[in-house]
């Protein structure tokens, strides 16, 4: 028995481990992105594994506590309260943005093509803006700025600390430039 348990020690020490190394991940400018995100926290659906912190200490950034959906708090209590803000997995972003109904229909396929996240990619780096804030940011940052951009016509404000909605050029336009 003695041998049993731990064994199941030493399983809960490396998911603690690799929760711990997702928590270490978040910086301040990526929390706040995500509690201003309006849009993304609207797809929040909470499920066990995810990561929050409270909507009362979210502003605090890096010094917050951070949450873990099913192991600090229970899964109830996200749901019943509303009183967090999901900080998703750059899985959890790209996720997304591949099942969006107005990508799919863009694209005339079920699921998005390359070629057309790589060429969206390549409009959200050319905005000034943008080019100066991913020079600095992280993975997570750099995936959120994306989404925000492809599907809702926003990029970070890093001086405000905010979304502000861009104009984005039309693709006739990019190509008449490049011709």
């Amino acid at each position: 028995m003695t041998m049993e348990w731990e064994i199941k020690e030493k399983k809960i020490e490396k998911i603690s481990d690799v929760f711990d190394k997702m928590k270490s991940n978040l910086t301040t400018k990526f929390i706040r992105m995500c509690a201003t995100a309006d849009e993304i926290q609207r797809w929040w659906r909470p499920q066990i594994g995810d990561l929050c912190v409270s909507k009362d200490d979210w502003w605090k950034g890096e010094e917050a506590r951070i949450f873990v959906v099913g192991v600090d708090i229970s899964i109830h209590d996200v749901k019943t309260t509303g009183g967090y803000v999901w900080l998703p997995t750059v899985d959890d972003l790209f996720e997304f943005l591949l099942r969006n109904e107005g990508i799919v229909h863009q694209t005339g396929v079920d699921g998005v093509s390359l070629r057309y996240l790589m060429n969206e990619f390549d409009r959200f780096l050319k905005q000034e803006k943008v080019f100066e804030e991913v020079n600095w940011a992280s993975l997570p940052e750099i995936a959120i700025m994306f989404v925000m951009f492809v599907l809702y016509g926003k990029i970070w404000d890093n001086f405000s600390g905010e979304w502000i909605k861009i104009e984005k050029e039309d693709k006739d336009e990019d190509e008449d430039k490049n011709n």
